[in-house]
């Protein structure tokens, strides 16, 4: 079993958790302002832990600068990085389905 990463804006979830997943909150990177940094960021994660098997990041909208108009390309940058490092991306996110448009294309929806 590889690892788990649970991405939060803040500590809210922290200790509802088990404690084997790795709990990252977003207040504590204050100096990520957008998608790219982000992206960096979570290469970051990536590469100081190889046994990744799911990076779970919780209400995308509310992170730092990351808006509806950021996520076609935003999820377009996490397939790439879920095909080459062979790990799962699951991306919470609060929006009408009618906002998002094709944002989401070529992702399997779960409501």
């Amino acid at each position: 079993n590889g690892s788990i990463i649970f991405i939060n804006k803040n500590h809210r979830l922290m200790y509802d958790l088990k404690h084997k997943i790795r709990v990252v909150c977003m207040e504590e990177f204050e100096g990520i302002a957008n998608i790219d940094e982000y992206i960096g960021f979570l290469y970051g994660i990536i590469s100081s832990d190889h046994d990744i098997e799911v990076i779970f990041i919780d209400g995308i909208l509310y992170h730092k600068d990351i808006h509806i108009d950021d996520l076609r390309k935003f999820i377009v940058r996490l397939q790439q990085i879920s095909s080459k490092h062979e790990l799962d991306f699951i991306v919470s996110i609060s929006a009408d389905m009618d906002v998002l448009g094709n944002s989401l294309e070529g992702c399997e929806l779960l409501a």
